[in-house]
């Protein structure tokens, strides 16, 4: 026996008329079933062969190149990320010296233009006799002496002040707002720093001194270059003088 087929006759009654409804005997209403499943059908069908290719047009092109661009950003987030550390390293290698690490003469230089607003005092410094130092025990031990004196230099200076290096054994310091009586305990406090103990190099202690002009720049100062001329030719004087000693520089009117 077949299986028997039970009809919603309300549904198939809705789609017809009333008086058309109540004259069919039960094998047209069969028929009328039939009828309106197959019409159900074809819509369905219909529907799919029409929306079915655009659904295959669409979906891949939206979610194929959504999931083959995420690796592309993730790429190029990286390779960002990439830049944007070489960029700070470069950027770290032209703002610091890098055998002794305070700032490099561009970047000091740029600093002091920057903050002589409000006046302080400009220290130009030379290590004494650094020349026989590499020609005694070579220039290892006078990179070993440079980066020590550098170090010595700024922590005798504190935070606040910018160190630099002019190049070769020539350094320098600024101080903003600071006037002429602090600049000259500054001044003598990194004399004195440098002094007090020898420089251990490979088992041989190397004695240091450092000479040091002193240049007052006022708070009208509009360019460091003059200022740097004086603190230089004060440095010359205490190297003439005998070294291992602060020399202030002569007013810039009184060189006038």
């Amino acid at each position: 026996m077949g299986s028997v087929v039970r009809l919603d006759s309300d549904r198939v009654r809705t789609v017809m008329p009333n008086h058309v409804w109540r004259g069919m005997s039960r094998p047209d209403l069969r028929f009328v079933a039939v009828v309106v499943v197959a019409s159900v059908v074809s819509s369905v069908l219909t529907t799919l062969l029409v929306v079915g290719p655009l659904v295959e047009a669409i979906v891949p092109a939206i979610v194929i190149p959504a999931v083959v661009s995420l690796p592309a950003s993730i790429y190029m987030v990286r390779q960002r990320q990439k830049i944007q550390m070489l960029n700070m390293q470069l950027e770290d290698l032209l703002r610091r010296d890098p055998l002794t690490g305070v700032l490099t003469r561009r970047y000091f230089l740029n600093g002091v233009q920057s903050a002589m607003a409000g006046g302080g005092v400009l220290l130009v410094i030379d290590v004494d006799a650094f020349k026989s130092v590499n020609d005694t025990w070579g220039h290892p031990a006078g990179d070993r002496v440079l980066t020590e004196i550098a170090g010595r230099i700024g922590r005798a200076a504190g935070p606040d002040v910018r160190v630099g290096r002019l190049g070769g054994e020539e350094f320098a310091v600024f101080a903003a707002g600071v006037g002429l009586t602090d600049g000259q305990r500054l001044g003598e406090a990194l004399r004195s720093e440098v002094a007090a103990m020898p420089i251990s190099f490979d088992g041989t202690a190397i004695t240091c001194t450092i000479s040091i002009g002193l240049s007052m720049v006022p708070s009208d100062a509009e360019d460091v270059d003059p200022f740097m001329r004086l603190a230089d030719r004060a440095l010359y004087t205490a190297k003439q003088a005998g070294r291992d000693q602060v020399c202030l520089a002569e007013p810039l009117e009184a060189r006038a």
